[in-house]
């Protein structure tokens, strides 16, 4: 049979299909609106920043947060660029807590050579300091947490 084919197309089902197709480009539109890089021509709260328009990651300066030991206060102390952590410390450390408690010094001290490296709170520490690790750790991640730049504190 070589004659003219004859193709029955149903109205219900080209409606479909077309519903089907425009649904497909509308989500392909979005996905590629969504992730186009975003620029404000110069125009926004970041051009005015002084590190080439680019913006802040923290606000500059110290934070501190504490850590009770007998009854003595630890700080631990954060210092921040706009875009990286600058230095991490602990103050107040007396001689006789230095020797009651004999791994915060070194740890703090490995986990400050990590920490400006990688620039990360975010870090493996090992097994046999994991709990000093940890607790120096949340003091600086608390100190932190009050230099980020878009964090909005409420007060309570």
């Amino acid at each position: 049979m070589k004659g003219p084919k004859i193709i029955v197309f149903h109205i219900r089902q080209l409606f479909r299909t077309g519903a089907f197709v425009l649904a497909g480009l509308v989500v392909i539109l979005l996905l590629i609106w969504a992730l186009m890089p975003k620029s404000d021509g110069g125009q926004g709260p970041a051009a005015s920043l002084p590190g080439g328009g680019a913006e802040a990651l923290f606000i500059p300066g110290e934070y501190s947060s504490y850590i009770v030991l007998d009854s003595t206060p630890i700080y631990v102390t954060v210092e921040v660029d706009q875009d990286k952590i600058t230095d991490v410390r602990l103050s107040n450390l007396q001689e006789s807590q230095d020797q009651l408690y004999p791994l915060f010094r070194p740890v703090m001290e490995t986990l400050k050579a990590d920490i400006l490296e990688y620039q990360t709170t975010e870090l493996e520490l090992p097994t046999e300091v994991t709990q000093t690790g940890q607790v120096l750790l949340s003091a600086i991640n608390i100190a932190l947490s009050q230099a980020y730049a878009n964090v909005i504190t409420t007060g309570f």
